[in-house]
C-alpha cells in the first residue's frame, strides 16, 4: 500500500499529539500538611471504618481516636464495600508497608498504604472530609 506523502504526515502528527497530552490527567495529592502524620496504628484496636472516597478512609480506634489513611492508589470497590481486609506484617498497621483490600471484591488484591494521620478531634475530621 502506498501512502501519499502529505497524507502520511498528517497522520504521523495526529498520532503524535494524541498520545501523551491525552493521558494527561489530574491525580489528587493526599498530603495533609494540616494534619499530624504516624508511621503506624495497633490492628487491635481497629473498630470501625469508612471510606471517604476511593483512595482515602478513616479507620476508627475510639469515638474519639480516629486515623485517616490514605492508600498509593484508588481501590474503586473500597466505596461500596462494607467490610475492609488488612494485610499487616505486624500488630500494627503500618504506613509504607502494609495494605488495604476491599473484602466484597472478587481480587482481593491489598493496595498499599501512602500515609497514615491522626485526627484529633471533630474539627480535624471536618477538615479531613473537606480537604478529600
Amino acid at each position: 500500500m502506498h501512502l501519499n506523502p502529505k497524507l502520511a504526515g498528517t497522520l504521523i502528527l495526529l498520532f503524535g499529539l494524541s498520545g501523551p497530552a491525552s493521558a494527561i490527567e489530574h491525580k489528587p495529592n493526599y498530603d495533609f500538611e494540616q494534619l499530624d502524620q504516624v508511621r503506624s496504628l495497633r490492628n487491635s484496636q481497629v473498630d470501625g471504618w469508612a471510606p471517604l472516597n476511593d483512595q482515602v478512609l478513616i479507620m476508627t480506634v475510639s469515638p474519639k481516636r480516629k486515623y485517616l489513611v490514605v492508600l498509593t492508589r484508588p481501590d474503586h470497590n473500597l466505596t461500596h464495600s462494607h467490610r475492609i481486609g488488612v494485610i499487616s506484617r505486624s500488630g500494627s498497621i503500618m504506613a509504607k508497608f502494609d495494605q488495604v483490600y476491599a473484602m466484597e471484591s472478587g481480587i482481593k488484591l491489598g493496595i498499599p498504604i501512602k500515609a497514615i494521620y491522626k485526627l484529633e478531634g471533630k474539627e480535624q475530621e471536618e477538615l479531613a472530609r473537606k480537604l478529600v
